[in-house]
């Protein structure tokens, strides 16, 4: 047997040892859910103060394995991007996750099991009028994977829901954009904008838009602003400038960010070039729209522009600069200092007849070209008998 041969089993051994090992990673649960079809594929609700309204939703567990799922109401949270959230399981709760309640808090699902779940929702009677956001929440309990005693993993999954609750009342659509702020990157090289908004009202609003990078070198032509800041988001005819907004980088898309009565969010964007250096001016234009939470169809827009100026300095080249500078300045000092150092050694000589350079150098063990230097003597360093040039003296033996 061949020594390639005999090194095929081991490998082979080897080989299912490795993927014995992360099969209990693999088999990790997963979990869909259905919304019941009366509900139209979502969860909105009408109540009124101090009623209550049932409803249920099923789950399956589309894992290979046993999976024991905690059930609990959350409250609806904004990412930083804007997108929807809900609060994990030991968050604070404060109204949806307060109102929605289930049969049971924990149920275990087989693989391939499908359960319906009930759960109601009751509206305290305090309540205030308005739209309030929250989800039905489902995360599985942490379970170590490997072999018992060995390395594993804590596997945790979590599913969340939808759920839209509507208070009758008087509707109050309120919004606040509070500040643009420009940040730079820690290398200098990423630059962003921080923008803040909440909703102030009790009716969820929509932000759309987007910001405009202008200026030089790398920013937008400001020609180009006044047209832009007029037109409106229900433009249909998009004029040749705007056409190329999908691959232009100073066009930052901010898309159907939806806050809920109370949210108060921090919505941050990057501008993907990396200009070395410029003056510019990033101009927000901001469209909050009055969310219909029935229809989904969006109300009463109102546009708002916010500007800011900021500026790109390439310090890291200026630095590099200063020091070719400050190294330049240094080395020529050294040379002064040193040929002054040099001069002072030198005394009197007056030039004799068929004497040369070469001639009072060797005489005295120097360089001809320091003599020439120090009595700047440039070529062909001719001298002329009877005149009196600075040599280095003789050295004593």
């Amino acid at each position: 047997m061949t020594a390639d041969k005999a090194r095929l089993p081991k490998k082979a051994i080897l080989f299912f040892a490795v993927l014995a090992l992360l099969t209990p990673l693999l088999a990790k649960a997963s979990f869909v859910y259905e919304i019941p079809e009366e509900n139209n594929s979502r969860y909105y609700f009408r109540i009124v103060p101090g009623g209550t309204s049932k409803n249920y939703i099923y789950v399956t567990n589309t894992g290979t394995a046993e999976e024991v799922m905690n059930i609990y109401g959350a409250d609806a949270i904004q990412t930083a991007e804007g997108s929807f959230a809900a609060k994990t399981l030991d968050a604070e709760q404060v109204n949806m996750g307060k109102w929605i309640k289930f049969k049971e808090t924990s149920i275990t699902l087989q693989p391939k099991e499908k359960t319906k779940i009930e759960f109601e929702i009751t509206v305290p009677k305090e309540a205030t009028p308005g739209t309030y956001a929250g989800a039905l929440a489902l995360s599985s309990t942490p379970k170590q994977t490997g072999a018992q005693g060995g390395m594993g993993l804590q596997t945790v999954g979590r599913l969340i829901v939808k759920v839209l609750v509507d208070i009758p009342g008087d509707k109050i659509f309120g919004y606040n954009w509070k500040s643009l702020i420009y940040e730079a990157g820690e290398d200098k090289k990423d630059h962003s904008f921080k923008m803040n908004f909440s909703n102030t009202g009790n009716t969820p609003v929509v932000i759309e838009g987007e910001v405009r990078i202008f200026g030089g070198p790398d920013g937008q032509d400001e020609a180009t602003r006044a047209e832009w800041e007029n037109q409106t988001q229900e433009l249909t005819v998009v004029p040749a400038f705007m056409q190329k907004n999908e691959k232009d980088p100073n066009v930052i898309p901010i898309n159907n960010i939806t806050l809920y009565s109370g949210d108060d969010v921090n919505i941050p964007v990057t501008w993907e070039k990396q200009p070395v250096y410029g003056s510019y001016k990033a101009v927000a234009k901001i469209t909050f729209s009055e969310l219909d939470p029935i229809t989904q169809e969006k109300k009463n827009p109102k546009t708002i522009i916010k500007e800011i100026d900021f500026s790109v300095t390439p310090w890291n080249y200026i630095f590099i600069a200063l020091a070719v500078v400050l190294l330049v300045i240094g080395v020529s000092a050294y040379r002064l200092i040193s040929f002054t150092a040099l001069k002072k050694t030198y005394i009197p000589y007056k030039v004799a007849e068929k004497d040369t350079l070469e001639k009072i150098a060797s005489a005295r063990n120097a360089n001809w070209k320091k003599i020439a230097k120090v009595n700047k003597i440039k070529a062909p360093y001719t001298i002329t008998e009877g005149k009196t040039i600075l040599v280095p003296p003789i050295k004593k033996q």
